[in-house]
């Protein structure tokens, strides 16, 4: 049942209710008001509510979903080659898949080159700094014919 308080209306004094004294009941318009303030609370508690914010769902990963390891970092390399005879500055006899590399990769890190395979470092070079690699060849006419070539290389694989 709608509780309704009295109502004071414009023309009432400050101490008297807006009623009919010989009867005790309240106006019509009393009770008017009393039901749009009833529906004016309605109102506003639904408004409230669509306006309240509602925390957002969580998203789940399933636990049964594969996880791929990360693709190595690649590098480009810019190798050319060299013949020599001798020992390399590690100290072992040049052999194919021997680089000179420079000083950030130390001796028998393993690079893989796309297009040509696996080679090791073995050696340095005075003009062999960053990502160049200087690629040692049984003889000088293999390293003229091979000449400058970027290649795409995974190092530590």
């Amino acid at each position: 049942m709608l509780a309704i308080q009295p109502v004071w209306s414009a023309g009432a004094t400050k101490h008297k209710p807006n009623t009919y004294p010989q009867h005790g009941y309240l106006s019509v318009s009393a009770i008017l008001n009393a039901e749009k303030v009833q529906k004016l609370r309605i109102v506003l508690s639904s408004a409230q509510s669509k306006l309240s914010p509602k925390p957002a769902p969580v998203p789940q990963k399933p636990a049964s979903a594969p996880q791929r390891p990360a693709p190595p970092p690649y590098t480009v390399f810019m190798v050319s080659a060299y013949c020599t005879d001798g020992i390399t500055a590690s100290g072992i006899a040049p052999r194919p898949g021997v680089v000179a590399a420079g000083y950030q990769y130390p001796f028998g890190t393993p690079i893989y080159l796309v297009g040509y395979g696996q080679v090791i470092v073995e050696d340095r070079g005075g003009a062999i700094y960053g990502n160049r690699l200087d690629l040692w060849m049984p003889s000088c006419f293999q390293a003229e014919l091979w000449g400058v070539r970027y290649l795409v290389g995974y190092v530590g694989r």
